[in-house]
Order: structure tokens, then sequence, then C-alpha cells
């Protein structure tokens, strides 16, 4: 049996950058109701995917993780204030934000121990205004938290104290949402009534008012693959390449109110009142999804293979479905690990989402030395799906499993941005997948040699073989600046012949043959110098 390994992801490694995704398609939507408390409906306001559980947060004080977003588990501080929002900092760090005792005034939580402890911290928001919404910034710590009456605070040791940004004026109009984006050198994004949209580019410290072009209110903003996309009253939504530019989708798909939204492999989905969930590849072109509930929902995120979108009374459960003739990819046969690599800010637990009964194992890595903008590798705009992750250095690190052993056959694909990491007689090696053991000669990395400038070749070492392709692939991105081609490139090796081949964007670029040394034409393409051990660059 041959064994694929799709690096289905958003990803650099050591140098260069990989993604692969699926196109929008339809979504298969399942409600699942939530418990009352007393004679009150249960309630989430909003959910993350931290990159291993779901968080969600409500009122009653409820602060819950579910691994699904069906079981839910309490991890919630105590007070049965109305808590609105929560963010990942990355560990087992999370700032929870809401009201405060009564509905009235702030208040905000922190636990440092995945939810085993809490404590409150001084939010720094005078009288009675409440905090809606908060985001993890760039740094280890970095939090910014908005909601009504215009408040900002920001909080740069881990969320225990919190201050408004200097010579700030708060708007009249309510901020409802507030994110970190990778655009630029790093960008706050919020949104809030009388369509109001603020930036910031550096770290909360000052705020640019930006021309949304509405005056409804906007609900929420949500950014994903190089796009922005806020949603509002009335229908409203607005998207932005940049946080400056907006434009918005006319005519409105829906008449309803939406609050909620979210991007996964089949696309974007937002939410909002009566149980409305629409569907899109793009952010411009949008179907009105069945999402058989007719409950508000209020929150939405993807994760662990599925959208989940809460609200008043439910949360649904949202998977991707293949269709014939388009809509999302599904998973080829003996696919045994499948990494989106699409984490945010703050994600030490990378993904792998293969389906069974071809992987049974869930081959999840971690990001090192650091959490993704910590340490670990950075969060880019992606050639699909919600992201990609740039290794400058830092990597994914995967523990063994039987899994992705592979005796014979293998087939690994990937999208991949070159960055020119330095060249010379040896070449700079930039590792795609690394499970090579240069002690004892086993097991296979798939990488890119770059021997000159702006060129790359592919490379496979198999057990105590080395195999290059013929053709060459561009090593001159910028995956910082967005810039620079990206590339589709896969390996596969016949587990009955032992022949294998490269393929660089669906081309056949070179041979491989993991068996008999004495067929001369078949090790035409095999680099026949010994193979040093990879190196990060």
């Amino acid at each position: 049996m041959k064994k694929s390994l799709t690096l289905a992801f958003t990803v650099v490694v050591f140098g260069l950058i990989a993604i692969e995704g699926s196109a929008a398609g339809v979504i298969n939507w399942t409600p699942y109701p939530l418990p009352p408390v007393g004679n009150i409906i249960g309630q989430f306001n909003d959910v993350i995917f931290d990159g291993t559980q779901f968080w969600a947060v409500g009122a009653n004080g409820w602060v819950q993780k579910s691994p699904d977003g069906v079981t839910w588990t309490s991890v919630a501080p105590g007070p049965t204030y109305f808590f609105y929002d929560i963010a990942y900092g990355g560990g087992n760090q999370y700032v929870v934000v809401g009201a405060g005792s009564g509905g009235a005034g702030s208040s905000v939580y922190v636990t440092n121990d995945g939810g085993a402890t809490w404590s409150q911290s001084t939010t720094g928001v005078p009288g009675f205004f409440s905090l809606y919404n908060v985001a993890h910034g760039a740094t280890a710590g970095e939090y910014v938290a908005v909601g009504s009456g215009g408040t900002i605070v920001r909080s740069t040791d881990g969320g225990v104290t919190w201050s408004p940004p200097a010579n700030y004026s708060p708007s009249p109009y309510g901020l409802n949402s507030v994110i970190y984006t990778p655009i630029g050198t790093g960008l706050y994004v919020a949104v809030g009534g009388n369509g109001i949209i603020l930036t910031s580019n550096n770290g909360g410290n000052t705020w640019t008012p930006q021309n949304s072009g509405t005056t409804v209110v906007l609900e929420n903003v949500a950014y994903a693959n190089g796009l922005l996309v806020a949603v509002g009253w009335n229908g409203t939504i607005l998207t932005s390449p940049n946080g400056v530019n907006w434009t918005q989708v006319t005519p409105a798909p829906t008449t309803k109110n939406l609050t909620a939204v979210t991007y996964g492999p089949c696309g974007w989905v937002v939410a909002g009142v009566q149980g409305t969930v629409l569907s899109s590849p793009n952010g411009t072109s949008w179907t009105a999804e069945t999402s058989n509930t007719t409950a508000p929902l209020i929150g939405a995120a993807y994760g662990n293979n599925r959208y989940v979108v809460v609200g008043q009374g439910t949360t649904l459960v949202g998977q991707c479905q293949g269709q014939t003739g388009g809509g999302c990819v599904p998973p080829p046969p003996d696919m045994v690990a499948w990494y989106p690599l699409d984490e945010q800010a703050g994600a030490t637990t990378v993904q792998d989402i293969a389906p069974a009964p071809f992987s049974t194992i869930n081959d999840w890595g971690s990001t090192q030395p650091g959490p993704v903008h910590s340490g670990g590798p950075m969060a880019v705009v992606g050639k699909v799906g919600a992201g990609a992750l740039y290794f400058f250095g830092p990597h994914i690190q995967v523990p063994h499993s039987a899994d992705l052993n592979f005796p014979s056959g293998l087939s690994i694909d990937a999208w991949i941005r070159v960055v020119d990491c330095g060249h010379g007689s040896g070449g700079a090696w930039a590792p795609i997948v690394d499970k090579w053991d240069p002690a004892t000669q086993t097991g296979f990395s798939f990488f890119v040699d770059q021997p000159a400038p702006a060129t790359g070749f592919l490379k496979l070492q198999l057990n105590s073989a080395l195999f290059t392709s013929t053709h060459s692939l561009p090593t001159s991105a910028n995956p910082v600046a967005n810039v620079g081609p990206w590339v589709h490139v896969a390996v596969t090796v016949d587990p009955t012949s032992n022949l294998g081949v490269f393929y660089i964007n669906g081309a056949v670029a070179g041979g491989v043959c993991a068996s008999s040394r004495r067929n001369r034409q078949c090790f035409a393409d095999v680099d026949r110098r010994d193979a040093p051990a990879r190196r990060p660059l």
C-alpha cells in the first residue's frame, strides 16, 4: 500500500512555505442543544479554536471547552457574569472578557493553567462600560480588548493589568470585535456601531479610523488567506485586503443581521439571527446554507475538521461535503497525514486532519521552539485555506508514529513558496518534511536544494539514496510581503516497482528508482553524493 502524506498546508519549513487546501462547497450542518441554566436558556456568545480544542464563553459565567463542538466541559472561573469573548495567548494562557456583576461594568479573568485556576484582573475600564471582545497580539502577553462606549484597553503582561492607549479618544459608538492580523508588520482591526472601523499597526498604541462606506452596526470581523471580512446588520458584508480599503458586497446576500464570521477549508462562513448561515469561496459570492436551526447564532470558529457556530440554546457543527464537479476536495485513498498548517498567533499545536480509515493516529505536531508569532513560525498569507506559516528558523515537530513509517511506497505533496536561503558549492537545503536518520541511513526527507540564486531543485532522501529532480523551481519569494510564486510540488514512489516521479506544478520533473542500482537509466536522476544531515537554514 502506498501511503500518502499530504502537506495540505500553509507552511514554511526552514525557509519555504507550503500550503494546500480545498475549495468552497456544501457544508452539512447539525445543531446540538445547549442545556438551560435553571429557567434561563443556555447561551454561548463566542467560540475560538486553540489548535487542539474549542473554547466558548457565554451567559451565567459559562466558560467551556470541547474537542468537537458537541460535548462541552466547564472550566468556569466561578462568578455568574455575562462573558462575551475569550482569547488564547499560547501555552495554557486564556483571557476571558465580559460584563461585571449584574451585567454592568466590565470583567477580565485570566488562566495560565488551561482553566484549572483563574484570577480576576483590574480592567482599567471606566464606569459601567463592558468589554465585548479581546484579541491576542504578536508578542507573548499582548492583548487588546474593546467594548461599549468605544472602549479600548491594552495589556502587555498576559492580561494582568490593563490601560487605555495614550491620547485615545473613545467614539460614542461601541466596538464589538477586534482581531490581530499579519497584515504589514501586524495590524489590529476593530469594528463596531455606525460602521466604525479602526486599525492599529503599532500594537494597539494608536488607532486610525477607516472609511467603511456604511453606517450600519458591524458585529464581527475575521481574517484569513489575505482577506478581511466584516459582517453586520441588514446582511452587511464588507471585504478588505489591507484594513484600509473596504468594499461592500452588493446586493446583500440576506436582510438578516449577521453576527459571526470564520474561515475554513470549505470557505468563508457567516451566521446571524434566525439560524442564518451563508458560505462563500471568496468573500464576494455567497450561498445560503441549510442550518437546520432557527436559533440566534453569535460566534463561529473552525478547527478539528469542522465549523462550530454558537448561539442561544444551540451549537451548530458543520462539516465539508465533497461534490462532483467542484466543491470541497475529498481526501485521496491511503492518506495517513494531512496538515492544513493554518494556525494563527499563539497556537502551539498543529492539526493533522487526515480521515479514517487510512489514518489511524492523530499525528498532531507542535510549533518549535515557541508558539506561532512568539518564537515559533509566523502566520502569513497562504495560497488557499486560512493562511500559511512562515518558517524562518522555527519548525514543526511531529512525534514518531506507525502512521508515518514508509517501508516502501509513499506520496508527498505540498504548495510551497520558497525563500532564497543562500547557495554555493554545497547548496542550501530547505526541508519540506524530514524523517531521515543520518546515523542509520533510514527514513525519508523531501526538501529543496538551492545551488544557485533564485533556483531550487527537489530532492528526496530515501534511506541511503538521494534523488534529484531534473527541473528547477523559483526560490525568490518574500512570504512576509506576500511576494513570489506559489509552486505545487510532489514526489511519489510506487511500492511495487520502486519507481517514482517528481512533479512541479503537475508536470513531471524527474525520476526516482528506489531499488535496482544496476539499471543506469533508472538512476539517471540520482545524485550520488553522500548526503550530510539536514540543517535548518
